[in-house]
């Protein structure tokens, strides 16, 4: 499923908006980061919980624990690489791969990717635009993703506007 994060605006107050490919609002993404015990929440368009990330260390690398249906489910800490940076999610056992300055990486599990991500420029400003390929990892892949924005720390200036893809997002093979 394909799925685009509009850059927060700032008079929502930390409330973020994923649409569908057809531009139907999906999830809410609610909440603070950055702090010791600061939270991310992933509601429905219903209002039903889904799930929670929590940031649980601060620091160069802090750790994220995820949650699910209460339950911790998985953490996930940055990692640097030689090259690339990098992140484990531990308890689904899944690498996340790529430029996560610029939100252009892959999670694998073993061999097969589940989600790709790549910054697009919207219309109405910096995106990202989603591709997840299980239906059951849709709110995991999210919670991390919202994380992983977050650590994003250049904006997309010289991005251009794709024009004849929904929601301007390209087709991510």
């Amino acid at each position: 499923m394909q799925f685009v994060i509009r850059e927060p605006e700032r008079h929502l107050n930390g409330v973020t908006f994923i649409y569908d490919a057809h531009k139907r609002m999906q999830y809410l993404l609610v909440g603070n980061r950055g702090l010791r015990h600061n939270k991310i929440s992933l509601y429905a368009s219903s209002g039903e919980l889904l799930g929670e990330i929590q940031q649980m260390s601060l620091g160069f690398s802090p750790r994220y624990d995820l949650w699910i249906d209460q339950q911790k489910v998985a953490s996930l800490k940055k990692l640097f690489g030689m090259w690339r940076e990098f992140t484990f999610v531990s308890g689904y056992n899944w690498l996340i791969v790529g430029d996560l300055v610029h939100n252009q990486y892959r999670i694998l599990h073993h061999t097969s990717t589940l989600m790709t991500a790549q910054s697009i420029l919207l219309p109405t400003g910096n995106g990202m635009a989603l591709e997840i390929t299980h239906d059951s990892d849709i709110v995991p892949c999210l919670l991390i993703s919202a994380v992983l924005n977050h650590w994003a720390r250049t904006k997309q200036k010289d991005r251009r506007p794709i024009w004849g893809s929904p929601v301007g997002m390209p087709m991510i093979p």
